[in-house]
């Protein structure tokens, strides 16, 4: 299919202006992972975590400028993986390959006026002033391995308009998006379907553009309506504090219940009072950039439900099956209720200072379990980056994360033309 629709694109540029833009990324990694082999949740790597990983992938990046108010946008990823995976009782090893090809984006943009344009189709639209991810955004998720080199993220099928109420000042902007279907990727929440969800987003910057307040309102998961803002306040250059919030009535995650054998399966949740998702955070960019954020989860697990929804999953059940699904993609971003996230990143390094460093540790404050991770990144040319990156998870084998995992090494290159 994808072969098909290059034709297509190559086709029409003959009659779009002159001005586009092609780009090939190739990215190339090993990955070596250490799976927790005491962890009751994944006993001799039933889950079939891969000892090794190697990864050969090609990213095309076309933007086709059709005419002065219309363009076009195709990002795609074609990989060539193997896998190797290591067993235990009886131990055996296993070596799998994989081809597979996928569209991130393509997405068409019309300027319609110097105030109103929109854009249809696969995309990429994030917004927020956290790093480790957006509460009021209901349309992407957190994912532990977002802020990898490696990591690329699948836009989503999204109907959107941007209207600037004063395109002379650029105080206002009002978006308003709407996802009618999924971008064929498993759902993030087991045993779900998509359901269509929309957002109306009305942001104003002050005279000081680092300074910003936006309302969100909309239709998220399960369909229920939510409210979420963010703000990002700096009174001094290089120093701001934000925030990103959202609100929704009930929990749409799964929750543990005590069924007739007195043991525990994960349910849907009749709860219906109000929960909220939050970060809050501290940045400070000087020669290093620093920042600070705490995670207030609401809808998470206390103590007392986190050791049920664990029990469900490792405990012989008639509904073990399904609460190992529910267990591995409850529809949380995070599975407990607070967490504390620190990144630093240095930048500059050594005589040619052509290297940077980067540290990120994500800690739940209620479990003393968390994952640090270490990145280096070498600009070798104008062309080729090179790549070290590290994962160490700490707690206890039954903890959040260290239940399946307990560290990964990864080396590779990003080479652009």
């Amino acid at each position: 299919m994808l072969k098909y629709l290059y034709f297509f694109l190559l086709l029409i540029s003959r009659f779009a202006l002159a001005e586009n833009i092609y780009r090939f990324d190739i990215y190339g990694s090993s990955t070596y992972r250490i799976w927790n082999e005491d962890s009751p949740f994944n006993p001799n790597n039933v889950l079939g975590a891969p000892t090794w990983t190697h990864t050969l992938e090609l990213r095309p990046d076309f933007q086709f400028n059709l005419t002065e108010k219309h363009s076009l946008v195709l990002r795609s990823r074609h990989f060539l993986q193997s896998f190797e995976t290591e067993f235990t009782n009886p131990d055996r090893t296993r070596t799998t390959r994989d081809e597979d090809s996928d569209l991130s984006d393509l997405f068409f943009s019309t300027n319609w006026s110097d105030s109103f344009g929109t854009t249809i189709g696969l995309q990429n639209y994030q917004w927020g002033p956290a790093e480790i991810f957006s509460p009021s955004n209901p349309f992407f998720h957190f994912g532990t391995n977002q802020r990898s080199f490696f990591f690329k993220e699948k836009g989503r099928v999204l109907v959107r308009a941007n209207w600037n109420p004063d395109p002379n000042s650029n105080r206002w902007s009002v978006v308003g998006m709407y996802e009618p279907i999924d971008n064929n990727t498993r759902f993030w929440t087991a045993d779900r379907n998509f359901d269509p969800r929309s957002a109306l987003k009305v942001e104003y910057q002050f005279e000081n553009p680092a300074n910003a307040f936006a309302f969100v309102g909309g239709q998220g998961e399960k369909q229920r309506g939510f409210i979420g803002e963010y703000f990002n306040w700096s009174w001094m250059e290089g120093i701001s504090l934000y925030g990103d919030m959202q609100h929704r009535q009930g929990r749409t995650n799964y929750v543990p219940e005590q069924n007739g054998f007195g043991l525990y399966d994960l349910v849907d949740s009749e709860d219906d009072r109000i929960y909220t998702l939050a970060v809050l955070g501290f940045r400070w960019e000087g020669r290093v950039d620093f920042r600070q954020e705490f995670i207030l989860n609401e809808a998470g697990y206390d103590s007392d439900e986190w050791k049920q929804v664990r029990a469900s999953a490792t405990t012989l059940s008639p509904n073990l099956l399904t609460n190992l699904g529910r267990f591995a993609s409850p529809g949380l971003e995070f599975r407990t209720q607070t967490y504390s996230y620190t990144s630093l990143r240095i930048p500059d390094l050594g005589a040619s200072k052509m290297a940077s460093v980067g540290i990120r540790w994500l800690s739940s404050l209620e479990h003393y379990s968390s994952v640090l991770q270490l990145n280096y990144e070498y600009n070798w040319s104008d062309n080729l980056v090179i790549s070290l990156e590290g994962l160490q998870f700490m707690g206890s084998d039954n903890s959040e994360f260290k239940i399946v995992d307990n560290q990964q090494a990864s080396i590779g290159f990003r080479w652009s033309y």
